[in-house]
């Protein structure tokens, strides 16, 4: 039996392949890769296991071919208890998989995404959106609904809410529109210095409550982030703390505030948790360093303390 609040997860699931490099070749020059290893990827993916592993119900959906290594994906979030029943699979294939260059420290990120094919959803798979109490994915995986604005709109008529990811810039009309039609917004600094264009900070946050967006979320990466709807305007800093991999944070800030919500907490007492798992993430390894239970995160929380 499907449970009463829960999320639906929708992304392109792939693999994240690392590779080291002595530099970054300049146009028209060769450089040779070292292979590092690989790992299951994709923020949405990452954001969802997280989530699952607090304690929330998530489903996850996607178009996949049949192939070992889409069956690996699956195993892989199942494990921090995901329902994947819901996925469909094509004959096409269209694996996906992100090429991550490490050079020194910095990371270079190339993607290969493979346009996935229109497959219509099965009244189950409606019924499982429209019943959802969020449905969350990132800008540019949305299309993976077919009819995305008409379906969006029916799965909100619903009572579902639409939480979206924004880490890069609208790149369509249809985007911008889908962008705005979001219930809850999670920018990073660049896609929100991106898609404000022209607009000052407050002017483009403005436009964006005149739209019919609840919560907007900006994520500042030391400098904590904001949280900004109609009646509350919140700042919370980040957690005094060394940093060991930034690899994820902002994944997991999502999950835990989407988990906070699933759980009807204050909107401050959700950032702050948000925050807080966030932080307990860049002290592990790894882009879901944060998938661990509420408890650690209590716990993280009672033995540190913010920066004022």
């Amino acid at each position: 039996m499907i449970p009463k609040n829960y999320i639906v997860a929708v992304s392109v699931l792939h693999m994240d392949e690392y590779y080291t490099a002595a530099r970054w070749p300049q146009m028209g020059d060769k450089a040779m890769l070292t292979p590092a290893g690989r790992t299951p990827g994709g923020s949405v993916a990452n954001a969802s296991s997280v989530c699952g592993a607090l304690g929330g119900k998530v489903f996850f959906y996607d178009v996949l071919s049949r192939s070992e290594a889409n069956d690996y994906l699956l195993r892989d979030l199942e494990q921090y208890h995901i329902d994947t029943s819901y996925v469909n699979f094509t004959e096409e294939k269209i694996d996906s998989k992100c090429l991550i260059i490490v050079t020194g420290e910095e990371k270079t990120i190339l993607c290969t995404m493979p346009r996935k094919p229109a497959m219509p959803l099965l009244p189950e798979q409606e019924d499982l959106f429209r019943n959802a109490s969020v449905i969350y994915t990132m800008l540019g995986a949305e299309y993976i609904i077919p009819d995305t604005m008409a379906a969006f709109e029916d799965f909100k008529r619903h009572g579902a809410r639409i939480a979206l990811d924004v880490e890069f810039v609208c790149e369509s009309t249809e985007q911008r529109r889908f962008l705005e039609a979001a219930d809850i917004l999670f920018f990073n600094q660049f896609g929100f210095r991106q898609n404000r264009g022209d607009l000052e900070e407050e002017e483009y946050l403005e436009y964006l409550l005149k739209k019919g967006t609840e919560i907007i979320v900006v994520t500042l990466g030391s400098s904590g982030c904001r949280i900004k709807t109609r009646d509350e305007d919140l700042r919370i800093p980040v957690y005094d703390i060394a940093v060991r991999d930034t690899n994820g944070a902002g994944d997991t800030f999502n999950a835990a505030f989407l988990y906070g919500i699933q759980n009807r907490w204050t909107l401050m007492e959700t950032g702050l948790f948000a925050t807080a798992a966030a932080n307990y993430c860049v002290t592990q390894d790894g882009p879901r360093g944060g998938a661990v239970a509420e408890s650690v995160i209590r716990r993280f929380m009672r033995g540190h303390h913010l920066l004022a």
